[in-house]
């Protein structure tokens, strides 16, 4: 009896685990890159954008059927940011990002 305890609870140690590493995002098999060149931010106002320098590091999110991959970056803020609520709070609205020279990186 004591053995089948001893698998039980390695069993569930270890889905523990595997389920704490999923949910902090200590995924090893997820991508990782640098950019190695700015990469431009377009907005909703053609006159209005911006850059991420090179040296961020973008997160793959998903690669999408339509021909594009989505990103994730993480920002440290110190403050408050002027923030206001959202009526949908799923929702992901992603902004589009383009390399000056139109070339992929």
């Amino acid at each position: 009896m004591k053995p089948v305890v001893g698998v039980l609870a390695a069993l569930l140690a270890a889905t523990g685990g595997y389920a704490l590493g999923k949910r902090s995002g200590m995924e090893t098999n997820r991508k990782v890159h640098t950019l190695t060149k700015p990469l431009r931010i377009a907005t909703a106002n053609e006159n209005d954008h911006f850059y991420l320098p090179v040296g961020t590091t973008l997160y793959l999110d998903a690669s999408m059927d339509e021909g594009f991959d989505r990103y994730q970056v993480y920002i440290n803020v110190q403050g408050n940011l002027p923030l206001a609520p959202t009526e949908k709070p799923g929702l992901i609205a992603p902004l589009s990002g383009y390399f000056d020279d139109g070339k992929k990186p």
